[in-house]
């Protein structure tokens, strides 16, 4: 667990819906970077997509994956981690539906639980091994 990210300032500013950047490595190195929801959890930081989705397949064939948070009203405020991603179908549902709630609202939680439930949802679990962070 790395220690800036248990500062209350810190969960304080992850706890806010703000979008995450994902980059996983596409099968050439070159980056890849996605727009995601997010949740800290356990000092680890967690996102929920699909099988089909191309960070799945990066992440199943090079586990290292990077996140930048930043605060869209103050750009001098952000969080960037680096670590290595594990890959887990449980729980997948219930950490999709607690995003849209977070980040859209009740209804739009219930919609998302009926949906996913159709759909090949896994948790994607960064644990951090570097963060840096500014203005916080």
């Amino acid at each position: 667990m790395i220690a800036e990210l248990e500062k209350e300032n810190v969960r304080s500013f992850l706890a806010r819906p703000l979008l995450a950047k994902l980059v996983t490595l596409n099968r050439d190195g070159s980056p890849q970077i996605t727009f995601m929801w997010h949740e800290l959890r356990d000092g680890c930081f967690l996102f929920s997509t699909t099988k089909e989705r191309l960070k799945f397949k990066n992440l199943s064939r090079d586990p290292r994956i990077a996140v930048a948070i930043d605060d869209p009203q103050n750009l001098q405020r952000g969080v960037i981690a680096r670590g290595t991603a594990t890959i887990t179908e449980e729980g997948a549902v219930d950490l999709v539906v607690r995003l849209a709630e977070r980040y859209s609202g009740p209804e739009a939680a219930s919609r998302t639980r009926e949906r996913a439930l159709k759909e090949n949802r896994i948790v994607i679990r960064m644990d951090p091994k570097r963060v840096r962070l500014t203005g916080l």
